[in-house]
């Protein structure tokens, strides 16, 4: 049993390695396809304002520092304002009745474990 076994995997072998010495060969393309950039047509905001809940002085000056950094080193002549809009429960509450209006900021650090949590431990 245990030679018929391995006559049939080398048979196998030997079969899958001559049928696959008989492909015929393709040539690899000499030109890359080209890819259209879907980015090509979008332009940057050149002001944008994040809404943050980081308080302490070191907090806020490795904020400013990275901003500061950021703003006169991207290629692009982004300007990014840091605010400070108070604790993740304060930047929840002040984002609805300005969600889908033109008062909203463009990126806002906002956490929701704070909104969930009490949920799941009543439960």
């Amino acid at each position: 049993m245990r030679r018929k076994s391995f006559l049939i995997v080398a048979v196998l072998l030997i079969a899958s390695l001559v049928l696959g010495a008989c492909a015929e060969t393709t040539e690899a393309p000499t030109e890359a396809p080209t890819a259209e950039d879907p980015w090509a047509n979008v332009t940057p905001a050149k002001e944008i304002v994040w809404w943050h809940q980081h308080t302490g002085e070191e907090r806020e000056n490795a904020i400013n520092q990275i901003l500061s950094d950021f703003n006169s080193t991207n290629e692009w002549g982004i300007t990014v304002t840091a605010e400070y809009a108070g604790s993740y429960n304060d930047i929840f509450q002040k984002m609805l009745p300005i969600l889908n209006t033109p008062e909203v900021p463009d990126v806002v650090a906002v956490s929701y474990t704070h909104l969930t949590l009490p949920t799941i431990y009543s439960a």
